[in-house]
C-alpha cells in the first residue's frame, strides 16, 4: 500500500510514514491522559467517596476522554497528511465510523464477537491459568492495596458478595475493553493502516498491545521476585497474540465492536477466575473449580458454534492467510521497522 506521505526513496518513506503513525499515537496518548487527569480532578470528591465503585467511575472517565478526543486526533492527522483531499468533517465521519451498529451488520458484529472469545479468549486463559504460580500471578497484580492518596486498581476485588463483585467487574471491564480497543485499534491500527499498509498496523499495535501486558514486571510486584519475569512473559505473549487476533478480525469485520465484546467478555471471566482464586486458598480445588464449572463449559459452547459458523471462520482464515503472505513478501526492512516502532509505541505507553 502506497504512503500518504511524499514519496522519497523507499526506506525513507517507510521512516516517515511509520514517524506519523508514531506521533499520532502519542498525541492520542496524551490527550486522553490530560483529559482524564481534568476529569478526575473535576470529580475528586465524588471519586474520594465512590467506594468499591471507584474502579469504574475511573475507568469511565477514561472512556469520555478516549472518546472526546478522537474527533481531535481525526483533525491533526488531517493537517499531519496534508496532501489527503478531504474534509476535517470527512475524516472525522471515518474515525466514528467503525464503531457504528446497523440493523444489517449488528447479527455478524455479534458472530464474530462470540466466535472470537469463546475460540481464542477462552482456551488461552484456560491454559494460562494451568501454568503453576499464573493465577497467583494474575491475582497479586490485578488486586493493588489501596492507599489514601490514591485508592489504586482492583478496589472492588474487596467485596465479599459475589453479586455486587460481579456487577462492579461488568462497569468496570466494559470500560476498560472499550478504552483499550479504541487506543491500539480504534486509533493506532485504524490510522496506521492507512499509512503503512493493513498488515504492519496490525504488528505494531500488536506489540504494543502485548508488552503492555508484560509492563507489570516492571510493578514492585514483579520487581520484588525474579520469578514473576517469566509470568509477566507469557502474558506479554499471550496479549501479542490477541493483539493478532483482534487486529485481524477489526479487518475481516471493519468495525471495533466485536472487539470490544470479545475483550470485555474475557475480561469479566478472568476476574471470576480471581475472585474464585481469592475466596478459596486451595489452589488444586480452585482450578478443579475453575475447569468445570466455568471454562468447559464455555469451550464446549465454542466448539458447536465453530461447527455451525465453519464458514466465517474459514473466510475469515483465507483472508489471514493472504495477508499475512502478502506482509513477509515485502521488503525485510519495513519488518524490521515494524517491531522498532511497535517498541516505541509501547515506550510511549510506558513514559505517558
Amino acid at each position: 500500500m502506497e504512503s500518504d506521505v511524499t514519496k522519497r526513496d523507499p526506506v525513507t518513506d517507510a521512516l516517515v510514514s511509520r514517524g506519523v503513525m508514531l506521533i499520532i499515537g502519542f498525541l492520542f496518548i496524551a490527550f486522553v491522559a490530560l483529559l482524564f487527569i481534568a476529569l478526575e480532578a473535576g470529580m475528586e470528591g465524588f471519586l474520594s467517596s465512590a467506594g468499591s465503585a471507584f474502579d469504574a467511575w475511573q475507568y469511565l472517565l477514561y472512556v469520555i476522554a478516549s472518546f472526546a478526543c478522537l474527533p481531535l486526533i481525526a483533525s491533526f492527522k488531517y493537517f499531519l497528511m496534508p496532501g489527503e483531499d478531504k474534509k476535517i468533517k470527512r475524516e472525522i465521519s471515518r474515525q466514528f465510523g467503525i464503531f457504528s451498529i446497523s440493523t444489517k451488520d449488528g447479527t455478524s458484529q455479534l458472530k464474530h464477537a462470540l466466535l472470537m472469545w469463546l475460540l481464542v479468549f477462552v482456551p488461552l486463559d484456560l491454559l494460562s491459568y494451568l501454568i503453576p504460580g499464573m493465577l497467583d500471578f494474575q491475582t497479586r497484580s490485578l488486586i493493588i492495596p489501596p492507599a489514601e492518596s490514591d485508592p489504586g486498581q482492583g478496589l472492588y476485588f474487596s467485596v465479599s458478595i459475589f453479586g455486587i463483585f460481579l456487577g462492579l467487574s461488568i462497569l468496570v471491564h466494559l470500560f476498560v475493553a472499550t478504552r483499550e480497543e479504541i487506543m491500539f485499534r480504534g486509533v493506532m491500527q485504524f490510522w496506521g493502516q492507512k499509512n503503512v499498509g493493513f498488515t504492519s498496523s496490525v504488528v505494531i499495535s500488536a506489540l504494543a498491545f502485548g508488552l503492555s501486558h508484560f509492563s507489570y514486571w516492571f510493578s514492585p510486584l514483579g520487581q520484588s521476585d525474579p520469578i514473576f519475569f517469566y509470568f509477566a512473559l507469557w502474558w506479554g505473549a499471550a496479549g501479542l497474540f490477541v493483539g493478532f487476533m483482534l487486529g485481524f478480525y477489526l479487518r475481516t469485520t471493519g468495525r471495533i465492536l466485536p472487539m470490544i465484546l470479545a475483550h470485555w467478555w474475557n475480561n469479566v471471566v478472568s476476574t471470576i477466575a480471581v475472585w474464585m482464586y481469592v475466596s478459596n486458598n486451595n489452589a488444586i480445588s480452585t482450578m478443579s473449580y475453575l475447569g468445570w464449572v466455568l471454562y468447559l463449559p464455555l469451550i464446549v459452547c465454542g466448539l458447536v458454534l465453530a461447527i455451525l459458523w465453519w464458514s466465517t471462520i474459514l473466510k475469515a482464515g483465507k483472508l489471514v492467510k493472504k495477508e499475512v503472505k502478502s506482509y513477509l513478501n515485502q521488503p525485510r526492512y519495513e519488518i524490521f521497522f515494524d517491531i522498532i516502532f511497535g517498541l516505541g509505541f509501547w515506550v510511549v505507553l510506558l513514559l505517558i
